[in-house]
C-alpha cells in the first residue's frame, strides 16, 4: 500500500496560528559533581507535532478532510509539507476537529505527529 498525500482543496492553506513543536529525546546518565553525558536516543531523535488549522473550508471540503482523516484511522500515516518547506514528511492524526464557522464554512483542526517508516 502506497502511502498517501494529506489532499488540500485548491487554494487551501494552514491558518495562521497553527504551530510546531519540536521534540529532542536524549539518552542521558548523570554523574556526580555535575557531570553529565548525552546522545540522540536513536536515528530519528528529533520528532514534531504540529497543531493545525484550516479555516473557511466548505462544507464539502471539511468532510473530504474529515473522511481522509478517518479512512486513516489515527494509525496510517500520510505525508504532508509544513509551509516554508519543500519536502513531505510522515504524519499520523489521532485527533481532529471540526467547527461550524457559519452556515457555508467550516474550520478543521488537526495534530499531525511525526512518524518515521522504513
Amino acid at each position: 500500500m502506497t502511502t498517501p498525500t494529506l489532499p488540500l482543496p485548491a487554494g487551501v492553506s494552514i491558518s495562521p496560528g497553527s504551530s510546531q513543536e519540536v521534540t529532542a529525546r536524549v539518552l542521558k546518565a548523570q554523574f556526580g559533581n555535575g557531570y553529565a553525558q548525552r546522545m540522540g536516543d536513536g536515528l530519528n531523535a528529533v520528532t514534531a507535532e504540529y497543531q493545525v488549522s484550516f479555516d473557511s473550508l466548505t462544507k464539502a471540503e471539511a468532510q473530504a478532510m474529515n473522511a481522509f482523516f478517518r479512512e486513516r484511522a489515527g494509525w496510517q500515516a500520510f505525508y504532508f509539507t509544513p509551509p516554508g518547506e519543500s519536502v513531505a514528511r510522515m504524519w499520523t492524526c489521532e485527533k481532529w476537529r471540526i467547527a461550524n464557522a457559519d452556515a457555508i464554512y467550516d474550520t478543521v483542526s488537526a495534530t499531525f505527529s511525526e512518524v518515521f517508516a522504513p
